[in-house]
């Protein structure tokens, strides 16, 4: 049994995957809103497992997250369709929101075939559904369209969970924006060193 346990491993290429990530983040001229006011924050994304994580991130660095049936209403009643960004900015302006934060993500299934020998049991294939995951998010602040800060993560080899993997490639791409903020170091597998 564990034979099989390590080739399902090698042929999902699981065994020790760490997302790969950039990130960067404006300096401002001015303190951030965050320090002088409750920032209102909307998320827009496609990925429920993405919106939840960064939605937790965002509520725990203590900004207000417009809820997506309160944003749906102000849709609705305005008649507009989220169509592109600058949709989404004027919605965001409507409900008086200070930034938008955009989750963009990929889950690219990939077939995997692999063989395997066993000798008290003979020979067979395994086929195995494995993900591609990337995650790319970015804060627009509302008032003037800048990108005020972005990250991204995705794992260099196929993962066999994808929304398993899809949160933590969106809190590592988080992460490696709070890194770049702080002027810090990035390394792969240990995560942001403050120098």
């Amino acid at each position: 049994m564990s034979y099989l346990i390590a080739i399902l491993l090698l042929v999902t290429g699981c065994s020790g995957v760490y997302p790969v990530t950039t990130g960067s983040f404006l300096a401002p001229d001015t303190p951030p809103i965050a320090r002088t006011v409750k920032p209102t924050v909307v998320i827009v994304g496609t990925h429920p497992v993405a919106v939840s994580a960064m939605t937790r991130m965002a509520q725990g660095f203590g900004a207000q997250v417009v809820e997506r049936a309160r944003l749906q209403d102000i849709l609705d009643e305005h008649g507009v369709t989220l169509t592109n960004d600058a949709a989404i900015l004027r919605v965001g302006r409507l409900i008086g929101a200070t930034t938008i934060v955009f989750v963009e993500t990929t889950v690219q299934p990939q077939n995997h075939t692999g063989a395997f020998y066993l000798a008290d049991m003979g020979a067979g294939l395994i086929n195995q559904t494995a993900y591609h995951i990337a995650v790319s998010i970015r804060s627009v602040q509302v008032e003037t369209g800048l990108v005020r800060w972005q990250g991204s993560a995705w794992f260099p080899e196929p993962v066999n969970s994808p929304d398993q993997a899809v949160a933590i490639a969106t809190a590592a791409a988080m992460e490696r924006v709070l890194c770049e903020q702080r002027q810090g170091m990035w390394d792969m597998k240990h995560g942001c060193a403050v120098h």
